[in-house]
């Protein structure tokens, strides 16, 4: 029977371990100092090397012939500790056996010897799901340690430990490996495996573990046993059950564009596909966020995932996630609808410096219109003022004239004509009106009669 690729490929050296720098510097260090804590912990997310770490300690500290500070993984104690054999170093999964009867029974054997190494070494995987008794049994061990007992405390939620345990432990935090070192070992298991593959779906494989590099390693397994044929994208998208990116495009347009009844029957065909309505709403709030989020113009796009971030709660603890996640989504539509956003995914997406430049250049041959406030006030002045029109200008007579020039480049606009203002004021500044004659002779006539009056009294 075949040994799996996490198994088969999993370190044995400190220069083995994929990323964890910090961590290995530390521990490299304090072997060549001498200087050996009594209970390490070691935290983080799964597959990032606690355990495989654990062991490669439990090597250096009791291997016969060690290497400068690796281990030699030939002497008989390297061997047992890499057959999980070893009685000097002795695995402990921490759910099955958490109870205090446990820990009692471990106290007792405390005081034996170690047989063939230096340290008698305890490994307790997932010590967080040990109980309180159980913690507090574990306690005293820890405040007076044999000398030739250590602890090594694996967990992925230090936060459930005990702060008790806490402070009687040399914590190591460990990080998720980067997407780059995960597709490094992926194309070394390639090389030695002879699988045929494509380089995008290693990437893709790499960037779905997120940072666990076991779980990287178990997925490059199963689509290694896919085709014997080369293995492409689709392929690997299909086999660990990946939402394509089309899809989430797909989404984001109809959503964009309000677009009912297609929505419908896209979620008929995600359904249809296999697809779990929740892995596809996780995944597509990573693909916005890691697609749009970080780039200019996409405002439309924030307010969908702020929106969908809201109603997590509604589709998680829903009887029937498919339903409430489409009830968020039309919620979403009605509200692009009423709003009068511009319903472009493609434009929002390809906002770069060309784009830019257009603008620049459309605004550079667009005439200078007035605001439209100003718009208003001016069309009130022409009312107010007299306006003479011919073929090829327009003259405009009116006591605001100065305002009137500051707006020459809308007048030129409204009226496709050279546009002469002329500032006309009487005495009181009033507008002035135009003469008429039969209304001077009236009141010449007028004037004449009120004199004569006052002459004959």
């Amino acid at each position: 029977m075949k040994t799996s690729f996490s198994l088969k490929y999993r370190p044995q050296k400190f220069s083995e371990i994929a990323g964890q720098e910090h961590i290995k510097n530390i521990l490299i260090n304090a072997l060549k100092k001498g200087r050996v804590a009594n209970a390490y912990l070691f935290a983080g997310p799964r597959g990032t090397g606690k355990t495989s770490t654990a062991r490669i300690l439990a090597k250096a500290l009791n291997c016969l012939n060690p290497q400068g500070i690796e281990p030699c993984n030939k002497c008989i104690i390297c061997n047992e500790i890499s057959n999980s054999s070893s009685l000097d170093v002795i695995e402990i999964d921490g759910a099955s056996n958490r109870g205090i009867e446990e820990i009692r029974g471990l106290r007792e054997k405390l005081r034996y010897k170690p047989v063939k190494g230096k340290y008698r070494i305890y490994i307790i995987d997932e010590v967080h799901m040990l109980t309180n008794e159980a913690f507090n049994a574990l306690l005293k061990v820890l405040e007076e340690p044999p000398s030739h007992v250590i602890f090594i405390f694996a967990t992925t939620h230090p936060q459930n430990i005990p702060l008790t345990i806490l402070s009687r432990c040399q914590r190591f935090d460990f990080r998720p490996i980067l997407s780059k070192e995960i597709i490094g070992r992926l194309k070394d298991i390639v090389k030695k495996e002879q699988i045929k593959i494509e380089d995008k779906a290693i990437k893709l494989i790499a960037e779905a573990s997120k940072g666990a590099l076991r779980d990287a390693e178990m997925r490059l397994e199963q689509v290694s046993s896919f085709s014997d044929k080369k293995i492409s994208i689709e392929d690997v998208e299909e086999m660990i059950g990946l939402v394509p990116e089309k899809e989430f495009e797909t989404y984001l347009n109809l959503i964009l564009s309000s677009n009912y009844d297609n929505f419908i029957r896209f979620m008929d065909n995600l359904l249809f596909s296999g697809f779990d309505i929740l892995f596809f709403y996780y995944s597509l709030l990573d693909y916005i966020f890691e697609t749009y989020l970080k780039k200019e113009n996409t405002n439309n796009i924030r307010d969908i995932l702020y929106m969908l971030i809201d109603a997590e709660h509604i589709i998680k603890d829903s009887f029937k996630p498919h339903i409430a996640f489409s009830i968020v989504s039309f919620r979403i539509m009605n509200k692009f609808k009423t709003s009068s956003l511009t319903p472009s995914l493609k434009t929002q997406k390809n906002t770069s410096t060309k784009q830019k430049e257009d603008s620049k250049q459309t605004k550079i041959h667009e005439p200078k219109k007035a605001p439209p406030k100003k718009k208003k006030t001016i069309e009130n002045i022409l009312k107010k003022s007299n306006i003479y029109e011919d073929e090829k200008s327009v003259i405009i007579h009116s006591d605001m004239a100065q305002i009137l020039n500051k707006n020459i480049p809308y007048l030129k606009e409204k009226y496709k004509k050279e546009i002469i203002i002329k500032k006309e004021e009487n005495e009181t500044g009033n507008k002035k009106t135009e003469s008429n004659p039969k209304i001077e002779n009236l009141i010449k006539g007028i004037e004449k009669y009120l004199q004569a009056k006052e002459i004959n009294e």
